[in-house]
C-alpha cells in the first residue's frame, strides 16, 4: 500500500490544564445543575461573555469563573457533555484553540459504543484541528493522532457521511493514509480487507 509520507510530526493534545487551586474553595453545595446554571447565565445573558458588551476591566474575570465553573462540574460529572463543550467554546472564544481542544480532548471514552454526545464533542475537536490546520497541506495538526481519534468516534455515531466535509478537505490535502486508517477503523475492517482495499482505490487513495 503505497500512501504519501514526509509529513511535520504531530502535536500534542494531551494533558489539558489543572483545575486551578482556587476552584477547590468552594461556597456552594457541590451542584452539578447549579454550576452549569451560573455558567450560561454569565455567558449567554445581555451583557454576558457573548453578547461582546462585556466591560474590558471585567471580561477576563468573568472567563476566569465560567472556566472554574465548567472545570467544577466536570469533577462532578466527567462525561458531562455541556461541560465539555462550554469550556472549549469558553476558550477557543478568547482564541486559546489548542487548549480548547486540550480540554475537550479529555472528555472521557465512552464504555462499549460511543453516543451522539461523544460525536458532538469529537466533532467540535475536529472543527478546531482543521481551524488550526487552515489551509498548509503540511500542517502538523493533520498528523495529530486526536484528529484520527476524533474522526474515527465521530464516524461511528454518524457514519462516513457525517464527517464528509473534513474527509473531503483531508482528501484534498493527500492526507489518504490518515484516511484509510479511519475508514477502516469506523468498519471495524483491517486496512487489507478486500472490502477495504476495493472503497480505497475507488476513491483514489491507493496509487
Amino acid at each position: 500500500m503505497n500512501v504519501r509520507a514526509g509529513f511535520a510530526p504531530e502535536p500534542d493534545f494531551s494533558s489539558p490544564s489543572p483545575t486551578p487551586e482556587n476552584s477547590q474553595k468552594l461556597t456552594n453545595p457541590r451542584s452539578a445543575d447549579a454550576r452549569l446554571d451560573l455558567a450560561r447565565v454569565l455567558c449567554e445573558f445581555p451583557g454576558g461573555l457573548k453578547s461582546g458588551r462585556v466591560p474590558s476591566s471585567l471580561e477576563d474575570a468573568i472567563r476566569d469563573e465560567v472556566k472554574c465553573l465548567y472545570r467544577e462540574l466536570r469533577e462532578l460529572e466527567p462525561r458531562n457533555v455541556d461541560a465539555s463543550i462550554g469550556l472549549g467554546e469558553v476558550l477557543a472564544g478568547n482564541d486559546e484553540l489548542v487548549e480548547a481542544i486540550r480540554e475537550m480532548a479529555a472528555y472521557p471514552d465512552a464504555v462499549g459504543l460511543p453516543s451522539f454526545d461523544d460525536s458532538f464533542v469529537h466533532i467540535e475537536i475536529i472543527r478546531l484541528i482543521m481551524k488550526l490546520g487552515g489551509k498548509d497541506r503540511n500542517s502538523p495538526y493533520f498528523s495529530s493522532a486526536q484528529l484520527k481519534k476524533s474522526l474515527v468516534i465521530a464516524g461511528k455515531v454518524m457514519g462516513f457521511d457525517g464527517i464528509s466535509k473534513y474527509v473531503n478537505t483531508l482528501d484534498q490535502f493527500g492526507r489518504w493514509d490518515l484516511l484509510m486508517e479511519v475508514y477502516s477503523a469506523i468498519n471495524d475492517r483491517p486496512q487489507n480487507d478486500k472490502s477495504m482495499l476495493d472503497f480505497f482505490k475507488a476513491m483514489g487513495w491507493m496509487q
